[in-house]
């Protein structure tokens, strides 16, 4: 769940959303297994960057594939997810690593292999593929690609 400065009209979570961000800025009553958020305005920092606002875009045009790079630009960054746009030139890799959170990626142009658990996965331009959390994963360019990189972090 996102805020944004609005009207909060009257509202149940699940008790086991994490709210240690914006608990300071709203008035919540805990009730059984729900938490009810009181009519009110709240005002949160800016979620969402790097990326324009109320405009029809293609997520590609935002990031260039330079020749023998790999660049990164970054969408959102919290302790819940991590939204980044990537672009890599051909022949370039991410080695193994792993995350404590599970990774969803979306090829927008191009194609690379994703090797998750020991598994080649060729990944092309409109498919996605999800990478269960501390599954050894890598990375790498079979042609000049652009994807968006989505990992959900446990609470």
């Amino acid at each position: 769940m996102i805020f944004s400065t609005c009207d909060v009209k009257l509202a149940l979570f699940a008790s086991d959303y994490n709210f240690e961000d914006i608990h300071e800025s709203l008035n919540i009553l805990c009730f059984v297994n729900f938490l009810i958020v009181i009519p009110m305005k709240i005002n949160m920092r800016q979620i969402l960057k790097n990326i324009p606002k109320e405009e029809v875009l293609r997520l590609a045009d935002l990031i260039d594939v330079r020749p023998g790079e790999i660049v990164s630009k970054t969408l959102a960054q919290n302790d819940c997810v991590s939204i980044t746009l990537f672009s890599f030139d051909k022949g370039e890799e991410i080695g193994a690593h792993d995350s404590t959170g599970e990774a969803m990626v979306t090829v927008l142009e191009g194609a690379g292999s994703f090797t998750v658990g020991g598994e080649a996965h060729i990944v092309k331009a409109g498919e996605t593929l999800v990478m269960p959390a501390k599954i050894p994963h890598s990375v790498f360019a079979i042609e000049p690609f652009k994807w968006i990189l989505t990992v959900v972090f446990p609470k």
